[in-house]
């Protein structure tokens, strides 16, 4: 039998702090884990990730 306690929604509804180099990090894993052959909804959000995760490299070396 499982308890109403036994499962934290917390861990699966924040949003983890990332310093901006791991974000950096983390949105290139997930662009290099990505299907080629991703549905159009998807492809669309993996161009977004990339775009955001440029963005930020700049915007992260510019300030450096």
């Amino acid at each position: 039998m499982i308890l109403d306690d036994d499962f934290d929604l917390g861990a699966y509804t924040t949003v983890p702090h990332l310093d901006v180099p791991s974000q950096i990090a983390l949105g290139r894993q997930l662009l290099a884990a990505a299907p080629l052959d991703l549905p159009p909804q998807a492809e669309t959000c993996k161009r977004r990730l990339f775009t955001e995760t440029r963005a930020l490299e700049q915007g992260y070396q510019a300030a450096q």
